[in-house]
């Protein structure tokens, strides 16, 4: 199984192999391949990811894929449509991370007629598709990773969890008379950071209590956290230090 990551980004020269009519294949030796169809969408084990673009002068075009190479090292597939105000190019190939690579996809709009252009750019995912801050997800399985600059526009509740951390209701038993909230928690699996956001008076000061209860390890040094709320210098916490097993700590 591989992961996907969507970058929105332009990345390095391409110099053209050959042109492909229907489809184009990326792989990596000994697995099996992804494919930036004659759509220029890039179709994985898990179903196809796609774009879509709206605005003003956008048409619809026909996609002409192309083999190529970026950097004159890396095979890639690559696919330009002239959508009018704009031209939108989708290039595509595998990065080498272990096990079997990882897909990378970039999209690049140029404006097309020598003027601005204002177009809205979206991705065309499967309907059973989560879409989180920054990843998707299908059936619990993580299979597109977004850049962080998709966030740049993104609106935000005033305040509330904002991360990809999971949530694991009743999971923690505090040993001690403690508020209900201490028994849920957020679990941040594979270094995901846990974030909160709380929205304030601008120039205005704030006093920002963490209540930390560690339900799991017995002994210190187990789960230090770093502790980091905006304006103030970073603290390094560890809950059984604090408060011991089972008994929230601050």
């Amino acid at each position: 199984m591989r992961n996907l990551i969507a970058s929105f980004l332009a990345i390095s020269i391409s110099t053209t192999l050959a042109l492909a009519a229907e489809s184009i294949s990326i792989s990596s030796p000994g697995f099996p391949p992804s494919v930036l169809d004659a759509e220029g969408r890039l179709v994985e084990d898990w179903g196809s990811l796609g774009v879509t673009l709206s605005g003003e002068g956008v048409v619809d075009g026909p996609t002409e894929l192309q083999a190529v190479k970026l950097d004159d090292v890396v095979p890639a597939a690559q696919g330009a449509a002239n959508r009018g105000a704009v031209r939108l190019i989708r290039t595509a190939f595998r990065a080498p991370a272990f096990p079997s690579g990882v897909d990378v996809f970039t999209v690049r709009v140029e404006e097309a007629r020598g003027q601005p252009a204002e177009v809205m750019l979206g991705l065309d995912l499967p309907a059973n598709a989560t879409i989180g801050l920054r990843t998707v997800r299908l059936g619990g399985r993580i299979v597109l990773t977004l850049p962080a600059e998709s966030l740049a526009d993104r609106p935000m509740r005033d305040w509330g969890y904002c991360d990809e951390a999971t949530s694991l209701p009743g999971w923690a038993k505090p040993a001690v008379k403690c508020d209900p909230a201490f028994r849920n928690i957020r679990a941040g699996m594979g270094g995901v950071p846990i974030m909160y956001r709380f929205a304030v008076d601008p120039k205005s000061e704030a006093t920002v209590v963490l209540g930390l209860c560690e339900s799991h390890w017995a002994e210190a040094g187990q789960r230090p956290l770093s502790c980091r709320v905006e304006g103030a210098a970073a603290q390094t916490v560890d809950p059984l230090a604090s408060g011991g097993s089972t008994s929230p700590a601050r």
